[in-house]
């Protein structure tokens, strides 16, 4: 298969957007196409279209005759992502069916919880944010509703950066593994209602430290 398809570009583009969310690309930070092809093994081909499809997904902005670069939010940005965040997910949550919420899935929920309760002090801060994205992601498919939930993920990967500063805070992840232990108690209840207001709850800790971030840099 070429460096030209479809797959490569697939390939580039996530190997583009890890760079990003792992933060060895910072906001605002240029992405110079010859240097992204060597790293991701790659020609600049589909290093350029996957630019361009990272752009359309609002990871990466680009200025005329100067290139590429990590999209920076603004405070504003923020609001509106965690407001959007907010409606979707909350449809989401309030339709899972509960004939979905198995004694296998609410095992496996409870594996990544324990995971992340034995990393809440490690220094695995990536590890910890993409244990932490299962989990939440392992509810919101318990829904079926997938073109919601695949929405959900691109709003996600926007604040990616800065939500990976906020929990490589050790207090921060014990506020988040603490919260989980809730979220997963109501689920396993079949309180949906309750599953919503703790969600609203926990995210709003969250978009507030994530803006103080933002104010800040």
């Amino acid at each position: 298969m070429s460096e030209g398809s479809g797959d490569a570009v697939n390939r580039a583009a996530e190997a583009i957007r890890e760079l990003i969310q792992s933060g060895v690309y910072l906001p605002g930070q240029s992405l110079g196409q010859t240097r992204l092809a060597e790293r991701v093994g790659l020609s600049r081909v589909p290093v350029r279209e996957a630019l361009q499809l990272l752009l359309a997904q609002g990871l990466v902005r680009h200025t005329p005759n100067s290139g590429y670069v990590v999209a920076r939010l603004s405070a504003s940005d923020l609001r509106q992502i965690y407001t959007m965040r907010k409606y979707l997910e909350n449809e989401v949550l309030s339709s899972i069916d509960l004939a979905n919420v198995t004694y296998e899935a609410i095992t496996e929920l409870r594996g990544l919880h324990e995971r992340l309760t034995e990393l809440k002090s490690s220094p695995n801060v990536l590890e910890f944010q993409r244990l932490n994205r299962e989990f939440h992601f392992g509810q919101f498919r318990l829904a079926g509703l997938d073109a919601i939930t695949t929405e959900i993920d691109r709003l996600w990967q926007l604040s990616e950066q800065y939500r990976l500063l906020w929990v490589s805070m050790n207090d921060n992840r014990e506020v988040v593994v603490k919260e989980h232990a809730l979220l997963l108690e109501a689920l396993e209840q079949g309180d949906l209602p309750r599953l919503c207001t703790l969600m609203d709850e926990h995210r709003q800790t969250t978009r507030v430290i994530v803006g103080g971030i933002l104010q800040g840099s």
